[in-house]
């Protein structure tokens, strides 16, 4: 890069540091005034605008479910973190029987990866779903992810295999 060109992307990048620390400057005097308004005149500057509230954090999505070689399940979702949004894991299981659990929160997280310690055992199914949560509010849960560990009937298709070689 010739000479010249970097010293101009030098020069500008000083110059948006001091314009950074004026605007902070200004910002901090008239917070300080009566007429806070009138200082931003002065300054030929818009007066920064009145913060709003973030309300409810949009649905987590994206959802994907796997077993590590310990046989625990692995979740992982898209979210978004902004003004502090956690998020709270919700699994059901379905028995090997046919029988579905209601839906009980497991945990509530900051991030957007759960390795279920208490993955259960000896059932047909596990379904997880997330919802975010922040101070404005609570999301709808996603849509939820199955984690399928076995079929029922391997029993009787064995017998038929056996009775068939026989």
């Amino acid at each position: 890069m010739p000479a010249a060109k970097t010293a101009w992307y030098e020069a500008i990048g000083e110059a948006t540091t001091t314009a950074r620390s004026a605007l902070r400057n200004i910002n901090t005097f008239a917070k300080d005034q009566q007429n806070p308004d009138g200082v931003y005149a002065l300054a030929e500057i818009d007066p920064p605008k009145p913060r709003e509230p973030l309300g409810e954090p949009p649905v987590p999505t994206d959802l994907t479910v796997t077993l590590d070689t310990e046989g625990r399940a692995n979740l992982r979702f898209k979210g978004t973190r902004h003004g502090g949004t956690v998020f709270t894991i919700q699994r059901r299981t379905t028995g090997t029987d046919g029988l579905t659990t209601p839906w009980s929160t497991i945990t509530t997280i900051a991030e957007r990866v759960f390795i279920d310690g208490g993955t259960p055992t000896g059932v047909a199914s596990i379904a997880y779903r997330v919802r975010g949560e922040r101070v404005g509010g609570t999301s709808a849960f996603s849509s939820p992810i199955t984690l399928f560990l076995g079929s029922s009937g391997n029993q009787d298709e064995g017998q038929a295999i056996q009775s068939e070689a026989a």
